[in-house]
């Protein structure tokens, strides 16, 4: 098994966190997470445990949010794109 930290220091060494670099690794970990979720889910679902799913589907989409985020900020989008969304007039 790989260590954590281990992870964690390529992944600062390698750029990865730099806005000006694609995020690849996280998006496809947070697109898992999602599937994971949704899975969960619907097992709590099928034994009618209501509390937890409505707990997973709040999980669920604040992982969506995240996603959107990440990809309106730079480099999917240009570095002012923020700006250009909010206007002084």
């Amino acid at each position: 098994m790989v260590n954590a930290d281990i992870v964690s220091y390529w992944l600062i060494v390698a750029g990865v966190y730099l806005p000006s670099r694609r995020k690849p690794i996280l998006l496809g970990s947070l697109a898992l997470s999602m599937f994971a979720f949704g899975l969960m889910g619907l097992g709590e679902n099928t034994i009618n445990n209501g509390d937890e799913v409505a707990s997973l589907f709040g999980y669920f989409s604040r992982t969506a949010v995240v996603i959107i985020l990440l990809l309106l900020m730079p480099p999917c989008r240009k570095a002012g794109w923020l700006s250009s969304i909010v206007s002084d007039g």
